[in-house]
C-alpha cells in the first residue's frame, strides 16, 4: 500500500529522425515545487466480445493516462520544460515569459516515487508526457497575518511512446524503490 509521495521529477525527451532520446532526470525541490498529490486516470476503451452467453475476449486499448499533479508552486524549470515558455527580459529585469502564439509543448518522462508500507517503495515512470492546458493562476490576501495555502494543479497527458529500435509502444513502468533515477530508458521485456 502506498503511504506518501517522496519525489517528483521529469526527463526531457528529444525526438530525432528515427530516434527518441531521454535527457538526464531533473527532480523538483521539495520547498519549491514538491508534489502534494496526483491522480492518473487510464485512457482507452475496454473491448469485449461475447459468444454463447459467455465473455470470450476482453481487451483494452491502452491510450495512456490523464494525470493531475498538485505542486507547491510554479517554478521557471516547469514553465520552460513543461510549457515551452522562454527566458526574457523587460528592461533590465530577467524573467520567464509566455509567447502569445501556438507553441508546441515539450515532451518528457514524468517520474513519481512513493513510499509503501512494505518499506520498499515504488517509482513510476510515464514515458511520454506533455502538459495540457496552463494551470489556473490565483492569489489571495492575508487576513489577520494568516494565509491560506494555495497550490498549483497541472493537467498532464501521457500517451504511448514507440521505441524506434523494436517498434513497441510503452506507456509506463513501475520500479521498486524510491532512489532518484540517474537515467530513463525504454524497458526490455524479460520472461
Amino acid at each position: 500500500m502506498k503511504t506518501g509521495i517522496v519525489r517528483i521529477g521529469y526527463a526531457p525527451i528529444t525526438f530525432g529522425t528515427g530516434t527518441v532520446t531521454f535527457g538526464t532526470p531533473v527532480y523538483l525541490a521539495d520547498a519549491q515545487a514538491g508534489a502534494r498529490e496526483y491522480s492518473a486516470e487510464p485512457k482507452g476503451d475496454l473491448h469485449t466480445v461475447w459468444a454463447n452467453s459467455a465473455l470470450v475476449y476482453a481487451g483494452n486499448a491502452n491510450s495512456g493516462y490523464d494525470i493531475d499533479v498538485t505542486l507547491i508552486d510554479i517554478i521557471d524549470d516547469i514553465a520552460k520544460s513543461w510549457y515551452g515558455d522562454v527566458s526574457a527580459t523587460m528592461g533590465s529585469t530577467a524573467g520567464v515569459a509566455e509567447e502569445g502564439k501556438a507553441v508546441a509543448r515539450p515532451h518528457f518522462a514524468l517520474i513519481l516515487s512513493e513510499e509503501t508500507t512494505d518499506g520498499t517503495g515504488k517509482t513510476t515512470v510515464y514515458f511520454n508526457t506533455c502538459a495540457g492546458k496552463k494551470p489556473t493562476m490565483n492569489g489571495k490576501t492575508k487576513e489577520d497575518g494568516d494565509w491560506d495555502d494555495q497550490f498549483v494543479e497541472y493537467h498532464l497527458i501521457s500517451a504511448p511512446l514507440e521505441n524506434p529500435s523494436d517498434n513497441k509502444k510503452w506507456v509506463k513502468i513501475e520500479l521498486p524503490g524510491t532512489s532518484e533515477l540517474a537515467a530513463v530508458s525504454f524497458p526490455t521485456i524479460t520472461t
